[in-house]
């Protein structure tokens, strides 16, 4: 194919922004879990506690979120596929060429994530199954929707789970987590968060590939048979649900701004709170860093066109520098699109 020169980024009138609240909304669920179960305290010392020692907030979000969360992120992810495959070919440009760009760019953000800052990283994964994804781009929906729901339900599973460590292991981990996260430097931090993520990470991630694939499957196929494009509209819903699109918009800024923020206050080289927080305090605070990554979301795409890291990952894949302000046209669309608050505002 041959690339179109006016090929670029989406313009603000031509996204979904139903697929941006989505998001936004599995943006929250993420927050929480992750900061409940990773920065709070070591993962295995939530997967081994008795559910009799939990609170009503532990168990809840265990039973509502913890995995519906990432569910819903990563059908999201399988739609934006879908969406940017069809765009690119309308353009004339090679869809396979462009994501997979698009996905080693990821992979790189995803392993600096990974290995710097935390290895609560969603990204890596959602690279390696987007790259899984390409030869699947020309199948159509039904066959889209088959392999989705083999590699959700099927009796078999590419992977056994002989990795998962035993009871005792966890618990001797979590102990370790506890003091090194809680008190090591960036360095003892860095080495430990490394063998972490070799023995005992990786392994769950490799567990939890096939459902996240075949999610993103079924999203694909989803939006091939118009059931996204055919959702009704409303601009009175649209005042409540635009700070949440706002934040869908910029996830993956948000999302690595949660990890930067998290990290410094809970790790040694920060504040050192983790093992020290209840699960209301914990809630709390991430209820309230939401609440102002909404507020922010709302702020900054009124002026700019893109997140960041958005910003970046875009210029990056599209091989040119991405203009970041916005038009006067746009900016005023925009700026009405988010003015969610106004009492003035009308549907």
């Amino acid at each position: 194919m041959r690339k179109d020169a006016d090929w670029r980024p989406i313009q603000a009138s031509e996204r979904f922004t139903v697929l941006d609240f989505i998001r936004g909304v599995a943006l929250f669920g993420v927050l929480i879990v992750n900061l409940l179960y990773f920065f709070r305290i070591s993962l295995f010392a939530h997967i081994v506690e008795p559910k009799q020692d939990r609170d009503w907030i532990d168990l809840f979000v265990s039973r509502f979120i913890e995995f519906k969360a990432f569910a819903l992120f990563s059908f999201v992810f399988g739609i934006s596929v879908a969406v940017q495959t069809e765009r690119a070919r309308a353009r004339g440009v090679n869809p396979e060429k462009f994501l997979a760009r698009r996905f080693l760019i990821l992979l790189l953000f995803g392993a600096i994530h990974l290995v710097f800052i935390s290895n609560v990283d969603i990204l890596t994964l959602y690279a390696v199954c987007g790259m899984l994804l390409i030869p699947f781009l020309r199948l159509p929906a039904p066959a889209l929707g088959i392999a989705g729901f083999a590699l959700l339900w099927a009796p078999w599973s590419i992977y056994r789970g002989e990795s998962i460590p035993d009871e005792a292991v966890m618990r001797a981990h979590a102990i370790d987590a506890t003091r090194v996260y809680g008190h090591g430097t960036f360095a003892a931090i860095l080495a430990f968060r490394w063998d972490e993520t070799k023995n005992l990470i990786a392994p769950l991630l490799f567990a939890v590939a096939q459902r996240t694939f075949g999610l993103m499957l079924l999203g694909m196929a989803v939006w091939r048979f118009g059931v996204v494009r055919a959702l009704p509209g409303s601009p009175r819903a649209a005042r409540f649900t635009a700070p949440f699109a706002a934040a869908g918009q910029m996830a993956l800024t948000n999302y690595l701004t949660q990890s930067l923020v998290f990290s410094t206050l809970f790790y040694g080289y920060g504040l050192g709170l983790f093992g020290r927080l209840d699960t209301g305090a914990a809630t709390a605070l991430g209820v309230t860093f939401y609440g102002l990554q909404l507020c922010f979301s709302t702020w900054w795409l009124s002026r700019y066109r893109f997140g960041p890291f958005e910003w970046l990952w875009r210029s990056l894949t599209y091989g040119r520098m991405q203009p970041m302000g916005l038009q006067s046209g746009s900016r005023i669309q925009t700026s009405r699109r988010f003015r969610y608050f106004s009492a003035k505002s009308r549907p």
